[in-house]
């Protein structure tokens, strides 16, 4: 007990928190971009998750966004009514009279039609699949259209060294992962899904929540140049209009690289570049000498084992599973780290067995008996 207090103890002098986001840990939620904001008004700015509704089955909308009716009725041109792709044919001379499904047109000899290659005897005339397509753009014209926020893009001018993280794909969207902010001591301190794609701008925000409650000297992450640029040029536009938070961050906070990404920097650790940031380099920080910077990396490999479990959560629950899970870290692994021990291991990471096995039981063969 001693040994662990003394070396929380030694963690404790490193006043540094490490960000990092496990991207491919995320829930689907409906694909209308505006409508659930979170402001972080301790540093003055906001992000915009969209509609965090769960999406309705075989849609990309929940209920209060759903298409409208004439929407629903043209999108079953694509398709018939057991959602089969409908492929394009033309009436052959067999014997067979071809009528469409939609006008009761009969269908002459040689002309092209669309049809159900499942043997569902759905067909619709060409007229009919062409006239009713514009409908689905004028019956969507009405929904939030799908587009990256204007917060988001602003901040890609910082990224001097062009290693930010890809826009997040349009249409049917996730949240874009789960952002954690972890101690020197690796114990968790915040921890929030991420709003579309990995942001400086939701980062900052979330930042602002720790530094109310804690000194934070060093904040270690990724894209440590691009932060920093970011915090700066927000404090410095912001400069006496309050968000005192806001300029803390920007002029008592060191901004640093961990050592793993640091080989992919070219200009800001560039001397010879004007964009160069020596604060950056962590060879420059005495006090940081023995931190362990893979420490998030370790809990994003130690979340991946409740993936299968949180993926398909409604949004607000998966917000209050990762407090859970975050809880469970602190309270039995940071502590064996610290003295040692192995890592306890969730039972989640316990191999399932397949499908296969569950259905069919293989019967154990006797023994041959050798004569």
């Amino acid at each position: 007990m001693l040994a662990q207090l003394d070396r929380l103890s030694k963690w404790a002098q490193i006043r540094s928190v490490g960000v990092d986001n496990k991207v491919n840990l995320s829930v689907r939620f409906c694909a209308d971009v505006a409508g659930c904001p979170r402001d972080y008004a301790r540093v003055g700015l906001s992000v915009d998750f969209g509609c965090t509704e769960m999406p309705c089955p075989r849609s990309s909308f929940c209920r209060s966004h759903a298409p409208p009716a004439p929407l629903i009725a043209s999108a079953a041109l694509s398709a018939c009514p057991l959602e089969h792709p409908l492929a394009t044919e033309t009436v052959l001379a067999d014997g067979f009279a071809y009528t469409c499904d939609l006008c009761s047109a009969a269908l002459p000899v040689g002309v092209t039609f669309h049809t159900c290659p499942a043997g569902c005897s759905y067909d619709v005339c060409r007229t009919c699949f062409v006239q009713c397509r514009p409908s689905l753009a004028s019956a969507s014209s009405g929904r939030t259209p799908a587009a990256h926020p204007a917060w988001m893009l602003a901040e890609r001018d910082f990224d001097t060294c062009g290693l930010a993280k890809p826009l997040p794909t349009l249409g049917a969207r996730r949240t874009g992962g789960v952002l954690t902010f972890v101690l020197a001591c690796g114990t968790v301190c915040h921890v929030s899904a991420c709003a579309g794609g990995e942001s400086c701008t939701q980062i900052c925000g979330l930042l602002g929540d720790i530094r109310s409650r804690r000194d934070v000297q060093f904040v270690v992450y990724d894209n440590a140049c691009m932060l920093a640029r970011f915090v700066r040029n927000r404090a410095a536009r912001r400069r006496g209009r309050g968000s005192s938070t806001l300029q803390q961050l920007a002029s008592e906070c060191n901004y640093v690289l961990d050592r793993f990404h640091a080989r992919n920097h070219r200009a800001c650790l560039n001397p010879q570049h004007a964009l160069y940031l020596p604060e950056v380099d962590i060879a420059r920080h005495p006090t940081l000498a023995a931190l362990n910077t893979s420490q998030n990396e370790q809990w994003n490999n130690w979340l991946g084992h409740f993936s299968h479990t949180l993926r398909h959560m409604h949004f607000r629950t998966m917000e209050l599973y990762l407090l859970l899970v975050a809880d469970l870290w602190n309270t039995f692994v940071v502590p064996c780290r610290s003295t040692g021990d192995a890592t306890p291991q969730p039972s989640a990471c316990e191999e399932r067995p397949t499908s296969s096995s569950l259905l069919k039981r293989r019967r154990e063969q006797p023994a041959r008996r050798v004569e």
